[in-house]
């Protein structure tokens, strides 16, 4: 999937692809459109607002997924008129630079006994397409800090005050930290909880196309997850076995994301269970997809068997899918070795309860 993030910031595009990239979300920046870029008038009360506009601007201006952040500086114990607020670099109506910043803030905080707790209050606007907006600005994306006068000797650029902020868990300063240590942020960790609930939101179930069928055959996983690899479509047709059996076919559906097929399902109606299959788009594991797309399958179940309790099969070494499922309500019931296609496969059988 491919997004605009509102910003010509390289260092904050870079960052922000950094926290993404589990995501598998293709990110590009304004710099990258290599056109003439809209004005935007940031005149919001709060950062919430002010990543609105942004967002909304450059929806209208480029028609494609965009999200814009904002920030505000908040100083603990320090007075209404010295709080920068959201306008970090803009001091006595005067826009400093990088080293402005770090000027500024390294007196302030000096005056203030050389080092001040303050937090960056976080805020971001997605917007998917005109139906779909989704924003957040809570404790889930903000990120308490200390700030000192003493400025690290490094700066980078376009993240200034990086050299004066150091972190609560390490006590480094925030450009001596390295990416592992940036995961540990409530932002880092909030920014992709965020964008997963959204994108969950939005996917959509429908019956399997051929193309679908044939795309499914086409999906290959990594290591010990190949086994999960499906045979040549050719194949499958020709023997007419999962979703080429005429009498299954209808039993299985497909999950979409924007367009983009991310996963299926085989939902089979026994005679006192339903049995539910999944399989996820190998380049959206282990993202919160699958787990998302149980809970649409227990909602549409719970609406068409809403007496009878839901099962699956998973192999015992998959501790990802485990992991999910168990998210989803599903509790383990049993060990069970039975055969496969591929040979015999031992698998925890769970269960979820009406």
């Amino acid at each position: 999937m491919k997004l605009l993030f509102g910003t010509t910031n390289p260092g904050k595009l870079n960052s922000m692809k950094e926290g993404l990239q589990p995501l598998g979300i293709e990110l590009i920046g304004l710099n990258d459109l290599h056109c003439p870029l809209p004005e935007v008038n940031e005149s919001g009360k709060d950062p919430l607002e002010n990543a609105r506009i942004k967002a909304e601007t450059y929806y209208q201006a480029f028609k494609m997924p965009v999200f814009s952040c904002d920030s505000g500086l908040y100083f603990d114990g320090l007075e209404e008129d010295l709080q920068p607020g959201t306008h970090i670099r803009r001091v006595q109506g005067k826009h400093l630079n990088d080293q402005e910043i770090i000027n500024y803030y390294r007196d302030l905080v000096a005056q203030h006994g050389g080092t001040l707790s303050c937090a960056y209050q976080n805020a971001i606007y997605l917007i998917m397409d005109e139906q779909h907006h989704f924003s957040c600005m809570d404790q889930s994306i903000s990120e308490p800090f200390i700030m000192v006068d003493q400025p690290h000797p490094t700066l980078t650029p376009g993240f200034p005050l990086d050299s004066l902020s150091k972190d609560l868990r390490t006590d480094k300063y925030f450009i001596e930290l390295d990416n592992d240590e940036k995961n540990n942020w409530n932002y880092r960790t909030g920014i992709q909880v965020f964008f997963k609930k959204a994108f969950a939101s939005l996917i959509t179930s429908h019956p399997l196309s051929e193309e679908d069928k044939q795309e499914l055959c086409h999906w290959h996983y990594p290591g010990e997850y190949s086994i999960y690899d499906l045979p040549h479509y050719d194949e499958i047709h020709q023997k007419q076995i999962f979703f080429c059996d005429p009498k299954k076919e209808q039993n299985y559906h497909g999950y979409s994301l924007q367009g983009t097929l991310i996963g299926f399902t085989n939902i089979h109606e026994e005679e006192k269970e339903i049995f539910i299959g999944i399989g996820v788009h190998p380049d959206y594991c282990n993202q919160g997809y699958g787990q998302a797309i149980l809970n649409l399958v227990s909602e549409f179940c719970k609406e068409k068997y809403p007496h009878k309790p839901l099962y699956l099969e998973v192999r015992t070494f998959n501790k990802r899918a485990i992991q999910a499922y168990q998210k989803a309500g599903f509790k383990i019931d049993r060990t069970i070795t039975q055969e496969t296609c591929i040979g015999q496969g031992t698998f925890y059988r769970m269960v979820k309860e009406r």
